[in-house]
Parts: structure tokens; C-alpha cells; sequence
């Protein structure tokens, strides 16, 4: 029995609309730059391998959200993962990641550090909502629980923002102060 891959264009067109929507959730869940590009290329291995018949790009979207969602969980439980320590930190995103100036400009921005300091369940599901504009149901077919569980997790995930936003709102307008400056922080664009 011969394998079908997908052919070239349809990957080009996958890869061209969908990789930074897998990217931003791989590294959201990851929260390494590294890690986060090995789960892109094996996730859209496992497209190209794939026999799934897609509706439309949405479709298409949601499929590759939901099996990035379950390969950063499954290199959370690997092996390599518990006995591999990592040398990169939240603060270090930018440094270690080849990428384009758009993605640059996120890793710099205040919201972008205070989204990374949420605990993994809440930071996935903010990510989702807010960034790439899921539904509640949406987010919970993608990571197979209940819509109830993802409203919770919202509503805890962006109290949880706010307090680190503002946490370091008043951190930048100390150091303002003290540095002689009578500039307010740049709010989010």
C-alpha cells in the first residue's frame, strides 16, 4: 500500500496562511523558540501525511491547532523533554528565535511576557481566544474539553493578565520616575 502525500500546492498554501497561527501556538505552549519550530515542522508532516478531507481553510486551521495542542503536550510527557534541562527562559524568546520583525515586535511588547507568565492551561486558552479569535466551543473541540472548563479558564487566565499587566504598568512607571521621565507606558496596538 503506497502512501498519498498532499501535493506541493496545497502544502504552499497551508504553509504560506496557517504557519504563524501554529507557530504562535506552539511557542505559547512551549515558550521556547526552538522547540516550538520542531513542533511546527512535525505537525505539518503529519498534514502532509494526512488523509483528512478539508471543508475549507477554517477547517484546516482548527485541524492544525488541535494536533499542535496534542504534540506540545506529548513533548511536555517525552522523555527527552524530563532529562533535557533548558537553557531558554520567557525572557530570552527574541534572542533565540529566527524570525520576522512582526514576530520580533511581539516578543518585546509587555502583553506578550505577561501572556507568557500564565500557567500552561490558562496561557493556551487566552492565546486562543484573544489572539487567534476562537469560540468557547471552538477551543474546547480543539482541546477536547468542555466549554464550561475554557470560560474558566478565561475568565482566570485574563484576571491573571490584568494583575501582571498592572504589576508591571506600576514597575515601568517607577523606573519612568525615577529615571527623570514624565512618559507613560505605551498602551497594547
Amino acid at each position: 500500500m503506497t502512501d498519498q502525500l498532499r501535493s506541493e500546492q496545497f502544502m504552499k498554501h497551508a504553509l504560506g496562511t496557517l504557519a504563524g497561527s501554529v507557530y504562535r501556538l506552539a511557542l505559547a505552549h512551549l515558550r521556547n523558540a526552538a522547540d516550538a519550530q520542531d513542533v511546527v515542522q512535525d505537525v505539518f508532516l503529519s498534514l502532509l501525511k494526512s488523509t483528512v478531507e478539508f471543508h475549507d481553510d477554517e477547517h484546516m486551521k482548527a485541524w492544525l491547532l488541535h494536533v499542535t495542542a496534542n504534540r506540545c503536550r506529548e513533548y511536555h510527557r517525552s522523555a527527552w523533554r524530563r532529562r533535557v534541562e533548558s537553557t531558554d527562559d520567557v525572557a530570552s524568546f527574541a534572542e533565540s528565535a529566527v524570525c520576522d520583525p512582526g514576530l520580533e515586535a511581539l516578543f518585546e511588547h509587555p502583553v506578550w511576557a505577561a501572556l507568557a507568565h500564565l500557567p500552561e492551561k490558562l496561557r493556551i486558552v487566552v492565546h486562543l481566544h484573544d489572539v487567534e479569535g476562537y469560540s468557547n466551543e471552538a477551543i474546547a473541540d480543539i482541546l477536547g474539553i468542555l466549554p464550561a472548563t475554557v470560560r474558566t479558564r478565561l475568565h482566570r487566565g485574563r484576571k491573571q493578565l490584568r494583575e501582571n499587566l498592572g504589576a508591571n504598568e506600576q514597575a515601568a512607571i517607577i523606573t519612568t520616575k525615577q529615571k527623570g521621565a514624565n512618559h507613560e507606558p505605551q498602551p497594547f496596538r
